[in-house]
């Protein structure tokens, strides 16, 4: 008596499935694994904000003239020793955008010498270790009442 060829090829119909489900479960862990990604940080917003405070203090509030990038020695000192202190830093921070009913942020700004000589001026609430820090770093010109002018780095933090 003769077999019947009835029945289905095992070992293709295994590797058929096999790899379907395969397939299947890489697309879920790669989907499952974007859905999240948003939640974990917050830098890249921190950073928009950094650069868009550094922008408003190199173009208006720091600015000799409006001319951008040269910034004024007395407005820049005043800035952070008086604007940047405990009494007025709440205020500060209003005025840059920087606290509001539905977010706020801690602000630093320091100024580093071009030339590597290292942090000259800083001012703002000391930095943290322990959140996420957006930050931007511009070249900016100081011009003093002698008329010389001086190159700093100013790096603006925020968390």
């Amino acid at each position: 008596m003769m077999k019947s060829d009835d029945r289905a090829q095992l070992s293709i119909d295994y590797l058929a499935g096999m790899g379907f489900f395969l397939l299947t479960l890489s697309f879920v862990f790669q989907f499952t694994s974007g859905l999240f990604t948003p939640f974990y940080s917050n830098s890249d917003e921190t950073s928009l904000v950094a650069d868009r405070v550094s922008m408003m203090l190199v173009d208006s509030v720091l600015t000799d003239n409006k001319t951008s990038g040269v910034l004024n020695r007395d407005k820049t000192f005043d800035f952070l020793t008086n604007r940047l202190n405990t009494f007025n830093y709440t205020t500060s921070l209003q005025d840059l955008g920087l606290k509001g009913s539905y977010m706020s942020y801690d602000l630093n700004v320091s100024f580093e010498s071009a030339d590597g000589a290292g942090l000259k001026y800083s001012g703002g609430k000391p930095l943290t270790g322990t959140t996420n820090i957006g930050q931007t770093k511009r070249t900016v010109i100081f011009i003093n009442s002698s008329g010389s002018r001086q190159t700093f780095i100013m790096g603006v933090r925020v968390w």
